[in-house]
């Protein structure tokens, strides 16, 4: 499977006659072929655990979602 189309198993929570309807509905998913990249970096096993820790003792999340400029809200 190249990378970039969806998932055989996330294809198969979906009814069969609505799977037919999904290249219509999101051609770019469907027929290419790259190289998918994380958004966010990612940590190895130490690393990731040193980061954990630190946010813990810190009382700090891991990760927050910035709040949406108000011109996002009024929409």
């Amino acid at each position: 499977m190249p990378m970039g189309q969806p998932a055989p198993r996330a294809l198969n929570t979906i009814a069969v006659a609505a799977r037919g309807k999904l290249p219509a509905i999101f051609p770019d998913l469907f027929g290419i072929d790259h190289e998918a990249r994380a958004v966010l970096p990612f940590s190895d096993g130490r690393r990731g655990r040193r980061l954990v820790d630190q946010h813990v003792r810190n009382g700090k999340p891991l990760y927050c979602v910035p709040p949406l400029p108000m011109t996002e809200l009024s929409r």
